[in-house]
């Protein structure tokens, strides 16, 4: 084709400006099916009263421009031609054979760039007209429902969809797509062996686009398998067809697990050439699918550089992206949950370590974290944000550990030099972290769970405005908990006697907003084993973490 023909197919606005051009270029061309590309993008810029006169043929050329920038990875450009022929398509029959085919590709455009509500609604108007499919799109018909019915509720199962469209093996959908897909299902299903039998049979007969998908699925599953070795051959094939045609549509995702195999193999500057490729790619054409696994990829390599918990921030994010998107991945399920647990078991060696030294500050700890959740979660906070603060309360008093015992177990009243080195556990706290790497919310909460906003707290004497919100609501879940714990040189509070307390520190302690939610929140407490309760808070916040619609 052209040069100067492609780049009007790809590029072009479509308004009555565009007309001119198109007019010029189609006199300068012979070659039919050029001709008939632009006609039909001619056709998508003129007025209202000239598109009433479309006819069948225009319906599937239409369908055919938008396929043309689709394999190019002009999705949005694909998505918008088609979304605004269909607005002018409504005249045809449902029934017709050109108007199911352009509400197929509809669907799946709409598919491919996770327009979840409008492919649901799409999937289920086609399956209200199976009846009228012709014999010679039913393959495609039941492999493209198949392949939603595998990430999206429509009321039908997959594998039956996608077995329906294998019975029609003279027909590519038929003999190709739909075991691909099929392929795709058990891989997100965790059935890795399977897919991989599938995809490697599937191969053979594979070509173009869909061989590039076979190879990418391929590498995924040896991945998953953990068979590195047996996945270099297949490495050296994506990479080959990486240079040859880097415009495929499955381009970014490739990249993807070719940065997977780089950092398992240790070869991290391999990976991260991989990750800015992809980085070039969705400065492009944003998708979000493609981001969150792009940040999914980062979180590995931010984890064999030994940076764990950057890692695992960055991979919440992916984690959250792609649950938004229906999609999640295998891997990245397996990763987070078993970064997860291992900081589960690096939490409990810190508080053991506090135990050990002080048990009333381990003890303390833990209430103060599920109290500080509890009124985070009485206030929605964000999944994200409840399982930072769960962290935060947990470590808030870990500096302490370089605070004498003498002087955190004193009954009487500490002189200047004391109250001074006790003042001083924010800052090894939060020194501590920074070590480790923590998230900057962590660090504020531990840092700053002392300051007041009246500009009397300590270590930096902040004021209103200047001290993060959770840093606030650890600091009255922190005094509550002083307040109704007994203590060698006081007897505790009643719960109903502390919130008065509180109460009273208006426009001093922390943002009145913050204390009302809290004395609401407060009524709601009963006494129990707060270390078992903490376990609860923290198993219920993976769940909601990996609570996925499928």
């Amino acid at each position: 084709m052209k040069k100067d023909v492609e780049e009007l197919l790809l590029g072009l606005e479509i308004s009555e400006k565009s007309i001119p051009k198109i007019c010029e270029i189609l006199k300068k061309i012979e070659d039919k099916k050029e001709r008939d590309y632009l006609d039909a993008l001619k056709k998508l810029c003129t007025t209202a009263e000239g598109r009433d006169t479309l006819s069948s043929y225009d319906l599937e050329w239409f369908r055919k421009l938008a396929a043309f920038n689709a394999k190019r990875g002009k999705l949005t450009r694909a998505y918008d031609i088609v979304k605004r022929v269909m607005e002018i398509a409504e005249k045809f029959p449902e029934n017709s054979r050109e108007k199911i085919s352009f509400r197929l590709f509809y669907m799946m455009i709409s598919y491919e760039l996770n327009k979840r509500t409008e492919v649901i609604k799409q999937a289920k108007e086609l399956l209200g007209i199976e009846k009228f499919v012709p014999e010679d799109l039913r393959a495609t018909y039941y492999n493209d429902l198949g392949l939603v019915a595998s990430y999206f509720e429509i009321g039908e199962d997959p594998v039956e969809l996608l077995e329906k469209a294998m019975k029609y093996p003279e027909d590519f959908a038929g003999s190709l797509l739909a075991p691909y897909n099929l392929t795709e299902y058990y891989y997100y299903r965790g059935d890795f062996e399977k897919a991989l039998n599938l995809v490697t049979s599937l191969k053979k007969k594979a070509f173009d686009y869909l061989l590039s998908k076979c190879a990418v699925m391929e590498l995924k599953c040896f991945l998953a398998l953990s068979e590195i070795e047996k996945a270099e051959n297949v490495v050296k094939e994506l990479e080959k067809m990486n240079s040859e045609n880097p415009e495929r549509l499955d381009m970014g995702i490739s990249l993807v697990f070719l940065g997977y195999y780089y950092v398992s193999r240790g070869d991290i500057d391999k990976a991260k050439e991989y990750v800015r490729w992809i980085d070039r790619i969705l400065e492009r054409e944003y998708t979000p699918y493609l981001y969150g696994e792009s940040q999914a990829l980062k979180a590995e390599i931010l984890n064999a550089q030994g940076e764990s918990f950057k890692a695992i921030e960055v991979m919440i994010e992916a984690f959250e992206i792609l649950r938004k998107e229906k999609i999640l991945s295998p891997h990245v399920r397996k990763y987070l949950k078993s970064a997860l647990f291992r900081l589960w078991d690096i939490f409990k060696k810190l508080v053991n370590e506090l135990r050990q030294r002080d048990d009333y500050t381990a003890s303390h700890t833990l209430r103060v974290s599920y109290f500080a959740y509890s009124l985070a979660r009485h206030m929605n906070y964000s999944t994200t944000d409840l399982f930072y603060l769960i962290i935060g309360g947990m470590l808030h008093d870990y500096g302490k550990i370089k605070v004498p015992l003498e002087i955190l177990n004193k009954k009487g009243k500490l002189d200047p030099e004391e109250l001074k080195a006790i003042r001083k556990h924010p800052v090894y706290g939060a020194e501590f972290l920074e070590g480790l790497k923590f998230p900057d919310l962590i660090r504020h909460v531990v840092l700053m769970h002392h300051e007041r906003i009246d500009g009397k707290g300590y270590p930096l004497g902040l004021k209103n405005g200047e001290i993060p919100e959770v840093a606030q609501i650890v600091a009255i879940a922190d005094i509550f908990d002083a307040l109704t714990t007994d203590r060698p040189y006081r007897k505790a509070l009643s719960k109903e006697e502390a919130v008065r307390y509180l109460l009273s520190l208006r426009g001093q302690l922390v943002e009145d907003h913050l204390l009302n939610n809290f004395a609401k929140m407060a009524e709601m407490i009963q006494p129990r084993n707060y270390r078992i309760a903490f376990e609860e808070i923290w198993r219920e916040t993976i769940e909601d973490l990996f609570e996925v619609v499928e």
